[in-house]
């Protein structure tokens, strides 16, 4: 038992989540945009397996970090084709190109907003958020210092006007959300 113990320890502190999501962008779910052409159509899809070994090494419910992910996969979806009140939406070719420091930022800020929404229905997403965050790599964790000092309605707006100047990169959309922090106060 101890030659057990032992073994998970090792395992866990070598962190085999932060090293598999190292490997691929999307380990455990993917937004897909097939074709650039119309009619271009989008697909969300789930790796249950991933999901389920990530949970287990999370500590996490499979089903919390299923709500995660599929938000995540979502939130690409709205940042690129969700249309603002003038039905203008990102460009494909631009948000194909966008910095993923931005579109993973985006992505995982309005993750973030959807498990905490879903906070006293269904508590296991936050935990499982809070817990996979840490272990993401670096252009998943843009938004932390977004969300620090802006307030949603101001990560809105800079979203709105990068998508609407078929904008790509984080710097860009930094200097958006500057102004956006300038207009809203």
């Amino acid at each position: 038992m101890a030659l057990v113990n032992d073994l998970l320890a090792e395992i866990d502190s070598r962190d085999p989540v932060q090293k598999l999501l190292l490997v691929s962008q999307d380990v455990l779910g993917v937004y897909r945009i097939i074709g650039l052409f119309p009619p271009m159509r989008t697909e969300v899809h789930l790796f249950w397996a991933v999901i389920a070994l990530v949970s287990g090494w999370l500590g996490t419910s499979v089903e919390g970090l299923t709500v995660v992910v599929l938000a995540h996969e979502l939130a690409h979806g709205y940042t690129h084709i969700g249309a603002d009140i003038d039905r203008v939406t990102w460009d494909t070719d631009a948000f194909i190109n966008a910095e993923k420091g931005l579109i993973e930022g985006l992505a995982q800020h309005y993750t973030h907003l959807v498990c905490q929404a879903l906070e006293f229905r269904f508590p296991e997403a936050l935990a499982a958020y809070q817990a996979l965050l840490p272990r993401q790599p670096p252009p998943y964790q843009t938004q932390k210092q977004w969300e620090k000092v802006h307030s949603k309605e101001m990560i809105r707006l800079a979203l709105l006007t990068t998508r609407r100047r078929m904008q790509t990169t984080l710097a860009e959309f930094m200097k958006n959300l500057n102004q956006a922090e300038q207009d809203l106060t």
